[in-house]
């Protein structure tokens, strides 16, 4: 068949259209092939110089860390990573005003801000005392698709900063379970419940951030000590002796070792406490806590000259203190020192009238320097202002009958 001359004419022109709209195509292709290989290879650069001046930072080397941010930036402002880094070279010397405008400049995808650069704003505002503008960028952070725990961490943190700490618990109980290391949640929870003052629920939430991470120590340290402060002995006795095995040392952490020794007197083994107390005093001897238990433990044991001197110790700091007066007028009592013992107690005895405490022990005092009438009284005193009160009863029980005043029906032994 013979194509007529017109219409091979509009057939080569199809064709030369053709060719050249595919040519251009060719072209257009290439063109962004090229520069996206280019965009790529820029990543890669920038990302050794990001990944080098982490490693700067991290190893305290700020400023090059600094300069191998802005050797970053050049490269591919683009990247996320290079202001993150920046940010936190400027906050490290101090220069928020520098971070803040490196974050403000970063570009954004789709209006939304990196989280990480959102939570170091909520940082700087916090800094500022900004405290209403950090919420907000700390929840802006929490928000995101990429949120991590320590937004959310933050975010409590500053609402128990501006006195709302109801809301810091609901928001960590709603999202301990979004985070494989919920066990972070769960132990600001439990610091957030102490703050509030709310003991069982502190309890409750450290002891399954101590579940859920057995082997973190500082939870386990918390969460023993917090079982010491709501009186259940035993068990804080093993969580903390699991935190104080392998540091018996004299810089053991001292609030341990007088939780433990809190658990030792409790149940009645206050030789153990006596033994860690005193390695925690001989480098911190003005703990007062410390040598108080101490002077306990001293006195349960008959040690008479250490419990004197952990005494000596805490009236230094507590000085008039009534129960410090106490302690010290029983140690002289066992120590033969009767009528030391019988001044301190009557001095006692002029402020607080009825200190059942310090009446039996004027009566065991008077006891032993041979008056049972006094003794009689104190105890029958005693026991008039606190009825069945075992210290006054087998006191006052224990008293030859024969003596003048109120009698028990035993004979003291």
């Amino acid at each position: 068949m013979t194509i007529p001359w017109a219409d091979r004419r509009l057939l080569v022109a199809g064709l030369c259209w053709s060719i050249a709209a595919l040519s251009g195509c060719s072209l257009a292709t290439h063109q962004e092939r090229r520069a996206e290989a280019e965009r790529r290879w820029n990543e890669v650069r920038a990302g050794i110089k990001i990944q080098l001046g982490q490693e700067q930072f991290h190893t305290g080397n700020v400023a090059d860390a600094l300069r191998s941010a802005r050797e970053a930036l050049a490269i591919a402002p683009w990247l996320p990573d290079v202001y993150v880094l920046l940010a936190k070279a400027h906050l490290e010397r101090g220069e928020a005003a520098s971070a803040e405008r490196v974050i403000l400049s970063a570009p954004t995808a789709v209006g939304l801000r990196d989280p990480r650069l959102a939570l170091l704003l909520g940082i700087i505002c916090e800094q500022r005392e900004d405290l209403g503008a950090a919420l907000r960028h700390y929840r802006e952070a929490r928000q995101s698709q990429n949120a991590e725990v320590d937004y959310v961490v933050a975010e409590a943190e500053c609402l128990v900063r501006l006195g709302r700490s109801g809301e810091a618990l609901a928001l960590l109980d709603d999202q301990v379970d979004r985070f494989d290391a919920s066990a972070t949640v769960l132990a600001l929870a439990g610091r957030i419940a102490v703050l509030t003052g709310d003991l069982p629920l502190a309890v409750d939430r450290l002891g399954a951030a101590l579940r859920g991470a057995p082997n973190d120590a500082q939870v386990r340290r918390m969460y023993g000590l917090l079982l010491v402060e709501a009186g259940r002995w035993t068990e804080a006795m093993g969580v903390l002796e699991a935190v104080a095995t392998g540091d018996r040392s004299e810089t053991a952490d001292a609030a341990v070792v007088r939780g433990l020794a809190r658990c030792y007197l409790e149940i009645g083994r206050p030789a153990e406490a006596r033994d860690i107390l005193r390695r925690c005093v001989r480098t911190n001897g003005g703990d007062a806590q410390a040598q108080w238990l101490l002077a306990r433990a001293s006195i349960e044991t008959g040690d008479w000259l250490t419990a004197m001197a952990a005494l000596d110790v805490v009236s230094r700091q507590r000085s008039g203190d009534h129960d410090v007066a106490l302690l010290r007028a029983m140690v002289h009592w066992k120590t033969g020192r009767h009528s030391a013992a019988a001044d301190a107690l009557k001095k006692l005895l002029s402020e607080r009238p009825k200190d059942v405490d310090a009446l039996c022990l004027l009566g065991e005092v008077a006891y032993s320097m041979g008056d049972v009438a006094s003794a009689r009284r104190h105890f029958a005193t005693a026991l008039a202002i606190k009825p069945w009160y075992g210290w006054a009863d087998q006191g006052l029980s224990g008293l030859p009958a024969d003596a003048p005043g109120p009698s028990g029906p035993a004979t003291r032994n």
